[in-house]
């Protein structure tokens, strides 16, 4: 008889020792099995690969065609500058490659299985950013450093949290992703390309500034910090152990003289309360903290609410719960905090204070040598659309992108499902393809060389 102890199932669940008496054909069948399922589980996962196809420095159209039947999918790339046709660049299964950004008039960002790759088009050459199994998240791209981080840590819960009933019958979060990720670059064309920028591990990234990136750090000691791109670090306030960083949202003040944190608490209710901590950026201390304030009903059907924060000025800040900052002040549903002073303002001051105006949207929009309305692109001056993925309900029911500068339109037409070619200059629509098409982009750079 065989016997097996402390066995880990494979599936995650382990913990108590496990024991399994097993009869000599069944441990033959288990390794017969073994040795067939080797090469399956042992084979690398699908690389990306990418058709060559030169492209010019005007902006280029990728877009994908799926087959529903085979589960397939298309990846294309048209450059009407000089090509007469759409050029495959990628087939294949799920997933697809996710397109981020154009670096250069060759070379592209995209992400597959979650690893940044960067890819030239004119070789149809892939290469991954960081040659490791970690996942990697793109950051920014600045000229040509490209910013990133390596996440050291699966997120198993894959963006969603474990909640429990805690006291008073809240709703708490038991377990969420605690991030342990590293801030690299990549210099394209320069030698020893990858470099870490940073040892400090992140926990959770806030914001790209012009002063450096913003980062919750890891560990038990955790801090708002800021990483200069030099790799230097500037610690501004410690981040209470009882805070949850993945859960927090920030906002900087319009002069960037202080920064506004929407965190969570472990005590609190995940569906209805939040705390707001500002901090002095200049005196790297917190000089307000309003705990507890109520969310209002959830809106979005059991999505986790958001505490909403808008500054009024530059040490003026106006916060509360969902849309709470579109209205005027009305009873304890919108608040305001003079941060410098360190004090909330009562309802007669806040009263004071207007509404927040929004720019109203207009109906048509002039890009270039186009006018771009929603789902329609017209020709100035013109009534009729050239281009629309409206249904007779108004609802856009097919894919439609216009490059930045306006010369470039391309949509899926839902009468026929062929993919059209609007070009601006020219007044002129072509049909570049004949089948369902989506995901419209334009990627363009100002790079040309």
């Amino acid at each position: 008889m065989g016997r097996v102890t402390d066995m880990d199932t494979g599936f995650g669940i382990t913990g108590a020792t496990v024991t399994v008496d097993l009869d000599p054909v069944t441990i033959m069948r288990a390794l017969l099995i073994t040795l067939l399922l080797a090469p399956i589980l042992d084979a690398k996962k699908p690389e990306l690969q990418v058709a060559p196809v030169k492209l010019s420095a005007n902006p280029a159209l990728f877009f994908n065609s799926s087959n529903c039947q085979s589960g397939t999918s298309v990846l294309y790339v048209f450059d009407p500058a000089q090509h007469q046709k759409p050029h495959a660049i990628w087939s294949g299964g799920r997933p697809i490659p996710v397109l981020l950004q154009r670096v250069t008039t060759q070379e592209l960002l995209m992400v597959f299985r979650n690893h940044l790759h960067l890819v030239n088009m004119a070789a149809g050459t892939v290469t991954p950013l960081l040659d490791a199994d970690d996942h990697t998240r793109l950051i920014a791209v600045e000229g040509k450093t490209i910013f990133f981080l390596r996440q050291t840590v699966p997120d198993n819960h894959l963006g969603s949290v474990s909640l429990k009933t805690g006291k008073d019958k809240k709703t708490v979060v038991e377990d969420y992703h605690r991030g342990r990720d590293l801030l690299y670059r990549h210099d394209i064309g320069q030698p020893g390309a990858i470099k870490q920028v940073s040892p400090l591990v992140v926990e959770k990234f806030l914001a790209v500034e012009e002063s450096g990136f913003w980062v919750i750090t890891a560990d038990q000691c955790r801090t708002v910090a800021r990483i200069g791109r030099d790799g230097t670090v500037t610690e501004i306030i410690p981040y209470d152990p009882e805070w949850l960083a993945d859960l927090t949202t920030h906002s900087f003040s319009p002069k960037r003289g202080y920064l506004a944190l929407a965190v969570l608490h472990r005590d609190q209710d995940f569906h209805s309360e939040r705390t707001m901590v500002v901090c002095d950026l200049k005196a790297k201390k917190v000089c307000f903290t309003d705990r507890n304030i109520p969310l209002g009903p959830d809106l979005f059907s059991g999505r986790a609410m958001f505490l909403d924060m808008v500054w009024r000025g530059p040490t003026i800040v106006g916060y509360g719960g969902p849309f709470a900052m579109i209205s005027t002040v009305e009873a304890e549903k919108d608040l305001f905090a003079d941060v410098k002073s360190g004090r909330r303002l009562d309802k007669a001051a806040a009263a004071t204070f207007k509404p927040v105006e929004f720019e109203e949207i207009p109906k048509r929009e002039r890009r270039g040598s186009l006018e771009l309305a929603f789902g329609q692109v017209f020709f100035p001056g013109e009534d009729k659309p050239i281009a629309s993925v409206l249904d007779d309900r108004g609802l856009g029911v097919r894919d439609i992108d216009t490059s930045a500068e306006g010369k470039w339109s391309a949509y899926s037409d839902p009468k026929n499902n062929r993919t059209y070619l609007i070009d601006g200059e020219a007044k002129k629509k072509t049909l570049i393809m004949s089948g369902p098409s989506h995901d419209f982009q334009w990627l363009s750079t100002e790079i040309t060389k």
